[in-house]
């Protein structure tokens, strides 16, 4: 009776599913594709000691966590055919992933710079590639130490989501799949602006003398950031006390405010009010930009253009550059707005 029992007992815990507990890279998701290449790597985490099983399109590969809750197989695809697959991991299944080109597209702004503002975006939705052509957006976090940690999701160059591929990863997918007549997955993790210490492990800086100084400095600062933030919050409010400082954040004149003509713009720390009738061009009431350095706001009933804004700044006590706009409507865009006369008021920090 006895070994009954333990029998069963050993039958039932091989009947149950895998646990739950298996977690992917989002790399890992619907719509994935693949390298074909003969040694492809699955990975992700689960417990310690837990059993991974990994099938996909016939084969089949198990390996066990390790302490650290790290787990990877590696699948055989040099001679797959594209698929569509699905892709199972213990009880996770991911669908539609098919075998092909993978690019990483990396580097700053001109990588990071998007398909629906570049030129070839009308062509791009109304022509799309299709399936065969996929994107893979990494979700930006900044962090002070690497991580495995990946989130975003695949997309089709469809019409619904080709806007969001980088520019320049598409037309070079495009280029590969008209050349090598396979599918082709991009892997988008540009960052406009990022310095090459970021994509550098701390054993690569430390070649360089120049970066591993300025490797040391930045740890040392995260590490203290979290202390000096919180003395910074303490010390503003006793200076704010100590002081009688009580500021507000004080709102814009409306339109149907009065404004009171100045012959000269006063000079001293705050922010001086400008009026003026212009010839002006319809933009976004969120339009922000810079006129030498200064950052403009323009109400929610406002209308300019770049001659218009020269001209109600024009005067000797500030100096005067062409706008530059920051909410990336690009110059060709802008020529395609109406040109009227409009009132305009213009905020200036000093």
């Amino acid at each position: 009776m006895k070994n009954f029992f333990s029998v069963l007992a050993v039958s039932l815990i091989a009947a149950l599913p895998l646990s739950a507990a298996v977690t992917l890279p989002g790399i890992f998701s619907d719509h994935a594709v693949l390298a074909k290449k003969a040694k492809v790597p699955v990975f992700g985490k689960a417990d310690p000691g837990e059993k991974v099983v990994v099938e996909f399109n016939k084969q089949k590969r198990e390996t066990v966590a390790g302490q650290n809750g790290k787990w990877r197989v590696d699948l055989n695809l040099a001679d797959s055919p594209e698929g569509p697959f699905e892709l199972k991991i213990n009880n996770i299944i991911i669908k539609d992933v098919i075998v092909g080109e993978v690019w990483l597209c990396s580097g700053q702004s001109n990588m990071a710079w998007r398909l629906n503002k570049s030129e070839g975006f009308t062509l791009a939705r109304t022509k799309p590639v299709g399936s065969r052509l996929r994107s893979f957006n990494v979700s930006l976090k900044s962090m002070a130490q690497p991580s495995d940690v990946i989130s975003g999701k695949w997309v089709y160059a469809d019409p619904g989501n080709v806007g969001s591929f980088s520019g320049v990863g598409y037309f070079f997918g495009k280029k590969l799949l008209a050349e090598l007549n396979t599918p082709v997955g991009l892997i988008n993790d540009a960052w406009g602006g990022s310095p090459i210490e970021a994509w550098m492990t701390s054993d690569a800086a430390k070649v360089v003398p120049q970066v591993a100084k300025r490797d040391a400095e930045t740890s040392k600062a995260f590490k203290a950031y979290p202390e000096k933030r919180k003395k910074y919050l303490t010390d503003v409010v006793e200076w704010a006390n100590k002081n009688g400082r009580k500021d507000t954040i004080r709102k814009c004149p409306d339109a149907g405010a009065k404004w009171k003509k100045v012959s000269t713009v006063p000079v001293g720390s705050g922010v001086i009010w400008i009026r003026n009738q212009v010839t002006s061009m319809k933009l976004r009431s969120s339009s922000i930009c810079s006129v030498s350095g200064f950052p403009l706001r323009f109400g929610s009933t406002a209308k300019w253009s770049l001659n218009g804004v020269w001209k109600a700044l024009s005067f000797s006590t500030i100096p005067v550059s062409p706008c530059l706009i920051s909410n990336r409507a690009s110059m060709k865009s802008c020529s395609a707005f109406t040109i009227r006369s409009a009132s305009i008021g213009t905020s200036i920090p000093i």
